[in-house]
């Protein structure tokens, strides 16, 4: 009996270091690179901590980890922010986390949280964004590539130090510039062997594929009433400047001219909110930023600099990826059998829906053409319409009724 206990005890190791070999980075290992603070936000367990992903820069992620509420065995979610610069603790204290801020800056729980249903990882990313800093300037990342190394790394040294969650099935969420976080890292994941337990990703509003959404600026607009029509031939010149553009890999420029469409519509249409066509101004986000911020909050998350929504310094370095497309990287997920979710707000100008159903409808994929047959159903929350969703095998789009850019699908 002992004998078969040792053999077992033997073949969890072995698989444990098989799935998640050891991480040295510069000669430091995964205890010396992270760090671990516990600290419980209206009576929830949170873990929060830095990773250092790059210890000649100083490049440390940040990360607040929520056990699931309800079972141990529950699969493992990953939140991703856009940007590129926003903070993914953003969407963990306004979108699916399982705290928000009232106005007071007191705490309430989220009813719909995604913690309900997975134990839920933000990781501030890129270095820069949020809560993670860099000691350098010169360890600021510049494209998805390097984003999927630090974030690879990152995701190695966490499981080696929450070994519990370990060998839990592992899917990949994000929003809005997250769309080129997360077919990046999923993919990395994906060709290093999948030793991480991917299943599956998201991507709500995301920048997947440019060249096929800027060409739906005009389109959208004039659809809802924001433009009139000969205001259309304007925003279609920046519209087509800009694809001409990232044709000819000028990045810059093309980059240029898609900032140019969507802020002229923004203009036309006398400030619209280019994340929700039914506001108008910017969304007052003070409430967050202040919790964030007290000393005290600091202190339990275990951090010394202040919390910003947006770093414009990390916005700043992506000029010349934003303009390039990852698609393909959807379509080598979507042929490996990975689950592909994409989903957009029914409200959402910026990354709308049409052009996000643009880029899929295109995806070299050979089930594609009895996804685009495949019969558009109802979702209902109860018996309310929440929004629409065509599938076929393991890909899903769905619009989110009544939802700007800001649409955390309920899980």
């Amino acid at each position: 009996m002992k004998i078969k206990l040792i053999l077992i005890t033997l073949t969890i190791l072995i698989n444990l270091v098989i799935c998640h070999p050891k991480v040295i980075i510069n000669n430091l290992t995964p205890e010396e690179v992270l760090t671990q603070t516990k600290t419980t936000l209206d009576g929830l367990d949170c873990y929060t901590g830095y990773i250092t992903v790059n210890t000649t820069y100083g490049s440390n992620i940040f990360y607040a980890f929520f056990p699931s509420q309800d079972k141990q065995d529950d699969p493992v979610g990953i939140w991703l922010q856009g940007g590129p610069g926003c903070s993914s603790i953003f969407g963990m204290m306004e979108e699916n986390g399982p705290v928000f801020v009232h106005s007071n800056g007191s705490l309430y729980r989220n009813t719909f949280t995604w913690n309900t249903k997975l134990h839920m990882l933000y990781i501030d990313s890129p270095v820069g964004t949020g809560f993670s800093y860099v000691n350098n300037n010169a360890g600021f990342v510049t494209d998805e590539e390097e984003i999927a190394n630090e974030l690879y790394t990152a995701l190695l040294v966490f499981f080696q130090k929450y070994l519990d969650y370990s060998t839990q099935d592992l899917y990949i969420f994000g929003e809005s510039y997250g769309g080129k976080y997360v077919p990046s890292i999923s993919y990395k994941i994906m060709n290093e062997g999948n030793k991480l337990h991917l299943k599956g990703l998201g991507v709500g509003d995301g920048s997947v594929d440019p060249i096929n959404q800027v060409e739906t600026y005009a389109e959208f607009a004039y659809s809802v009433g924001i433009i009139a029509k000969n205001e259309i031939e304007e925003i279609e010149a920046y519209q087509n400047e800009c694809i001409v553009d990232i044709n000819a890999k000028e990045w810059d420029d093309a980059t240029h001219e898609y900032r140019l469409a969507r802020t002229r519509v923004v203009i036309i249409s006398g400030d619209v909110n280019e994340y929700d066509i039914r506001k108008y101004g910017e969304y007052n986000y003070n409430p967050i930023i202040d919790f964030l911020n007290t000393q005290e909050l600091k202190d339990s998350f275990g951090v010394d600099n202040d919390w910003v929504v947006c770093n414009y310094t990390v916005n700043d370095m992506f000029n010349e990826d934003i303009t390039q497309s990852v698609a393909y990287k959807v379509q080598a997920l979507l042929s490996s059998g990975y689950k592909v979710l994409i989903y957009n707000g029914q409200f959402d100008f910026i990354i709308n829906a049409i052009g996000a159903y643009n880029w899929i409808q295109k995806l070299d994929w050979k089930f594609i053409d009895k996804f685009k047959s495949a019969e558009r159903t109802i979702w209902k929350v109860d018996s309310n319409v929440a929004g629409f969703v065509q599938n076929y095998q393991n890909l899903f789009f769905v619009v989110i009724a009544n939802a700007g850019h800001l649409s955390p699908v309920i899980l």
